[in-house]
């Protein structure tokens, strides 16, 4: 999935810039999860995220202050500026607004400023309790919040599918194969 096109050199900076601190943040995540003490027992994706948000694995976000971060992956502007900007654009380019389906919504950071731009959006996350909190913080945006894990469960129906919340790589290419009308950007 590419969102930016190297269209002028702020976008060719960003794209080198944001693919090594993406990388540094991936590689410092895979190592810390490595050794947390619940890295041997994780047996599910589920068990795996939880652990990640619960020893706040990709690091934490000091205005929330409820322990639920995405990583600065979800948070850095010059990381989601671009990506929010690509993906309202392509939204935007549809005569009626289109339904969105959000897998991996993570703490819902990006996905509340892309919300707008769709008639309904469904945001979806493996981890219980970052669902139930993201009902509590996110409730004026009318988003059906949904536990999902979206390689063992049915995906709810959307005309477009997003992965906004984690910084986590997730190639979504043997979920799109099954689903017609799955748009890639």
């Amino acid at each position: 999935m590419k969102l930016c096109r190297n269209r002028g050199k702020q976008n060719m900076s960003f794209g080198a810039s944001a693919k090594r601190r993406l990388e540094s943040l991936l590689n410092r995540c895979t190592r810390i999860f490595r050794e947390s003490p619940d890295a041997a027992s994780a047996a599910s994706a589920k068990q795996a995220f939880s652990s990640i948000y619960r020893h706040g694995t990709w690091g934490s976000d000091s205005a929330s202050g409820d322990g639920y971060f995405s990583g600065s992956g979800s948070h850095d502007p010059e990381i989601i500026r671009p990506y929010i900007a690509a993906v309202s654009q392509f939204l935007s380019r549809f005569p009626e607004k289109p339904s969105a389906v959000d897998l991996g919504c993570g703490d819902f950071n990006v996905g509340s400023k892309i919300r707008q731009f769709c008639s309904s959006y469904t945001a979806c996350d493996i981890v219980d309790e970052l669902i139930e909190r993201n009902k509590r913080v996110f409730a004026h945006h009318d988003v059906n919040f949904r536990v999902l894990d979206m390689i063992e469960d049915d995906l709810p129906r959307g005309n477009h599918f997003l992965k906004t919340g984690t910084p986590a790589p997730v190639q979504l290419g043997h979920i799109t194969c099954g689903h017609q009308g799955v748009s890639k950007l």
